[in-house]
């Protein structure tokens, strides 16, 4: 169930961020506007909620779980037992961290902890 929730909010944070977004701090492409929605809509739907804390909680949340489980998917690929999934969870952690930066343009407290999971997958590939 943990599972399928981090993989939900993932998907969240995918389809909520603009398309122009690489993950990057400062890399943002303006969408094209859609006509008759409110620019701050236009600019992308998890800016528009006052619910900036509890995003953060949970997108950093599904991103530890997802590399947790993407963890011992490599423990298990020494033995012969990884699955097709592993690609699919590190997906699902980058569009979580993606949408993290996109919410740190509003909250330092976002960025930071964009940063930190950035950190950890970085140095999770490199193990």
């Amino acid at each position: 169930m943990r599972a399928g929730s981090a993989a939900e909010l993932a998907d969240l944070a995918r389809v909520s961020t603009p398309a122009g977004l690489d993950g990057a701090p400062g890399a943002y492409e303006a969408a094209p506007e859609m006509p008759g929605l409110h620019h701050a809509v236009n600019e992308g739907t998890i800016m528009t909620e006052p619910w900036t804390v509890i995003l953060i909680r949970a997108f950093s949340r599904a991103a530890v779980l997802m590399m947790r489980d993407a963890g011992s998917r490599r423990q298990q690929q020494q033995y012969g037992l990884a699955t097709a999934e592993d690609k699919t969870g590190r997906s699902g952690v980058e569009d979580c961290i993606r949408a993290l930066f996109y919410l740190g343009r509003k909250s330092d407290m976002a960025m930071k902890v964009a940063d930190v999971l950035e950190e950890a997958l970085v140095r999770a590939r490199a193990d």
